[in-house]
């Protein structure tokens, strides 16, 4: 996901300090700053040990060893197309780079950093703004959410052949933002809309429209049969029933510290939330709603979050304006490393 904020603005946040909320995270914590040379992260993706960077502003995209956090390379524009990626996914051996800037999607070899293809609005009908564009992938098939036509892109991953274009007409988008593949489907979340959209991934059908209350939604997250979505607006988290559609909960800023949420994602039991107008991570429990943690910028170098990602038994915290990539263990909450 992508997080705009000037940074004199995000200075003053960090200095002004956080109040306490139940599970606030404090204690400093030691850890190494291996020098990796990310310059303004946005998104994080993993293949096996090894992670992939989208760079917003310097238009490349960091490979490292998340084992070892050493440096395996750094694509570069212009030779590969960046042109402000801000988000990023895998399928297979193929990573998929979307240009917020560039209305396109670079496609690159994930064992070898080889360019296989640029995917643009000629042939593929993409119009994608800046700071809302998404990629999710399953199988073979790459679904891209062309926000500024209202429509989904689905391509072969191996191929770079446009295989279907859903619209907004059938599938209710408006200005779609944010896309999860769970099991054989496919969740699509449009900012401007009244409902997150489900529709089967192999053959595009629609299953059905998930009437959802729209408090300024910028991420989405699926766990089992319940949809997470973060409202940035309200600070809050929205849960629904995936089947029925029918609303579950909603977790409030005053309890959980949410502030700005804006990333989220599901690992094991719990639910990680970054919060980009605070510069913490909320943990909860996904099954029960209970807050577990939360983890501040005083402890965690956080500045500027905006994406999050789990590999392993740890958690990836991307900083856009931190230039950094916070490590910590995903069951524990302890600090591993701030990769820089």
């Amino acid at each position: 996901m992508h997080f705009h904020r000037t940074r004199a603005a995000a200075a003053a946040i960090a200095a002004i300090g956080l109040a306490l909320v139940p599970g606030l995270s404090t204690s400093p914590a030691s850890a190494s700053t291996p020098v990796l040379g990310f310059y303004s992260p946005a998104a994080i993706t993993f293949a096996g040990n090894n992670a992939f960077v989208a760079n917003e502003y310097a238009n490349s995209v960091t490979e490292f060893d998340a084992s070892t956090d050493t440096l395996v390379r750094t694509l570069r524009a212009p030779s590969y197309g960046f042109n402000e990626p801000d988000a990023i996914a895998i399928t297979g051996n193929y990573v998929f780079v979307a240009n917020s800037r560039g209305n396109s999607v670079t496609e690159f070899n994930a064992s070898t950093g080889a360019l296989v293809r640029v995917l643009g609005a000629k042939g593929y009908g993409l119009n994608i703004g800046p700071g809302n564009t998404t990629i999710a992938t399953a199988g073979n098939n790459v679904f891209i959410a062309s926000d500024y036509n209202n429509k989904v892109i689905e391509v072969s991953a191996s191929s770079g052949a446009l295989l279907r274009t859903l619209s907004a007409k059938s599938y209710g988008f408006s200005l779609p933002s944010a896309i999860v593949v769970s099991g054989p489907n496919v969740f699509v979340l449009s900012r401007a809309g009244t409902a997150v959209t489900e529709f089967n991934a192999s053959t595009g059908a629609l299953v059905r429209l998930l009437n959802v209350k729209n408090y300024g939604w910028s991420a989405m997250a699926v766990s089992g049969s319940n949809v997470f979505v973060t409202n940035t607006n309200n600070n809050s988290v929205t849960e629904v029933n995936a089947s029925s559609g029918a609303l579950l909960r909603t977790l409030s800023a005053k309890s959980y510290g949410f502030n700005g949420p804006n990333g989220i994602v599901v690992s094991g039991s719990n639910v990680f939330v970054t919060n980009g107008g605070s510069n913490t991570v909320t943990e909860f429990n996904a099954s029960t709603g209970a807050l577990v943690s939360v983890l501040s910028a005083q402890s965690y170098g956080f500045n500027g979050v905006t994406s999050i990602a789990v590999s392993g038994a740890n958690a990836f915290v991307t900083s856009l304006y931190g230039n950094s990539v916070t490590e910590f263990n995903a069951s524990t909450g302890a600090l591993v490393s701030v990769l820089k």
